[in-house]
């Protein structure tokens, strides 16, 4: 089992942080799909496109939206 960090930066002033574990040995999935650097995901309903960003042995991946919502 693999345990992994989500890093969400929604925008400005606005992160918060996840830790996930996978059933692969060594290989982070994020919703049932392999963690790729520069891939997009849909986490939460939300859009993400994920950097990986690893701390030492930890896998961590940097989530940014992919498209900003706009105040009308």
């Amino acid at each position: 089992m693999t345990s992994f960090q989500l890093v969400f930066q929604g925008g400005p002033g606005s992160r918060h942080s996840e830790y996930h574990r996978s059933s692969f040995e060594n290989e982070p999935h994020i919703g049932g799909r392999l963690a790729v650097d520069g891939a997009t995901y849909l986490i939460n309903g939300v859009e993400w496109i994920v950097r990986r960003e690893d701390l030492g042995d930890e896998p961590r991946f940097v989530c940014t939206t992919v498209v900003e919502p706009t105040d009308s």
